[in-house]
């Protein structure tokens, strides 16, 4: 279940690679409940603040890896 989680990471987000493998996990889980979210809540409110907030995390981390990396190129 870890290898295919760290997959889905992977062919979506290159820069997740370089994150340790709590936040991969942890990014693993937030996507994993976004796909439940999708099929079990179906056009509510709760659906899509869930998927907001989900991308706004996975997009914070993305950010965060990308400023890691940049730190990383100048030394």
């Amino acid at each position: 279940m870890r290898k295919l989680l760290k997959l889905e990471i992977d062919k979506n987000f290159d820069l997740m690679k370089a994150v340790q493998p709590a936040v991969d996990l942890n990014a693993g889980s937030m996507l994993m409940w976004k796909r439940l979210v999708g099929r079990c809540v179906m056009n509510t409110i709760f659906q899509r603040i869930s998927i907001a907030f989900i991308d706004w995390y996975l997009l914070k981390k993305q950010v965060e890896v990308e400023k890691t990396l940049m730190k990383i190129s100048y030394f």
